[in-house]
């Protein structure tokens, strides 16, 4: 069992990266909008103070577990083996995107309610 212990460690540490990501994306719901789209919102959600706040901490907390999942990617690694941090983390973040577009428009309705 004990033989088990590191690889499920990893394992673990890989899947809540890949979670704090699809998150992260749920969040900024970039997936579902264009550049455009997104400059219009930002510039109709600026003029009122309540949707300005909500959008500014929508956007620090999706920083904070898209950082969060980059960490738990780093601690996986030897210190010496630089090349596959960038590696894993654009593979973390597509299976984060994968995740979120396959469940990030509930997640959402969710957490509108």
């Amino acid at each position: 069992m004990f033989a088990l212990a590191p690889a499920l460690d990893a394992f673990s540490r890989l899947a809540i990266a890949i979670v704090c990501a699809a998150l992260a994306l749920t969040l900024w719901n970039l997936s579902a909008r264009t550049p455009s789209q997104i400059a219009t919102d930002v510039a109709h959600g600026s003029a009122r103070l309540g949707t300005l706040v909500v959008g500014l901490f929508r956007f620090l907390l999706g920083v904070l577990l898209a950082v969060t999942a980059l960490v738990l990617v780093r601690l996986l690694l030897p210190d010496d083996d630089r090349g596959a941090f960038s590696l894993l983390a654009i593979l973390t973040f597509i299976a984060g995107l994968s995740v979120e577009s396959l469940i990030g428009a509930n997640v959402r309705r969710l957490l509108k309610k």
